[in-house]
This record gives C-alpha cells, structure tokens and sequence, in this order.
C-alpha cells in the first residue's frame, strides 16, 4: 500500500508542474488572442472612421449629388425589398 502511495505522489507531483505549464500556455494563447482582437478592432474603427470622413468631405463638396445618390440608393433599396417581399409571399 505505501509503493502505491508513494508511487501516486511521485505522479502527483510530475503533474503538477506540466499541468501549471499547460495553463500558462493557455493563458499566454488567450491573452495573445485578446491582444489580436484589439488591434483588428482598432484599425477597423480607424478604417471606419476615415471612412466617414471622406464621406462627410465629399458631402460638403457636392451636397446635391450627395443627396441625389442617397435618394437613388433608397429607392434601389426598396425595390429589391420589395421584389423579396413579393418572392416571398408567393411561396
């Protein structure tokens, strides 16, 4: 009985020191993740917001068009809703 006893803690104690690497492996991983998701979502708000301001730029330059392609990208819009709407029902 005491060769198994100690036999188990020799393998208690082999474990615990893998099993501590293990989790800080996958605590490195994890924050090596969430690092990964930060940055993506950094330079997406960056393209976004560059985005938004050749967007604005380019109303203050042509308001008229501006409002003439907003009203034509409504209106296409609505067609395709309209014509699934319709596809729809049908079935």
């Amino acid at each position: 009985m005491n060769n198994i006893n100690s036999t188990t803690d020799g393998l208690l104690q082999g474990a615990v020191p893998l099993m501590t690497h293990a989790i800080e492996q996958a605590d490195d991983a994890l924050q090596s993740g969430v690092n990964s998701v930060r940055h993506q979502t950094a330079q997406l708000r960056d393209r976004a917001d560059h985005a938004n301001q050749v967007a604005m730029g380019y109303i203050r330059q042509e308001p008229v068009k501006s409002i003439l392609i907003a009203a034509a990208t409504g209106a296409a819009l609505m067609a395709v809703l309209s014509l699934l709407n319709r596809s729809h029902h049908a079935k």
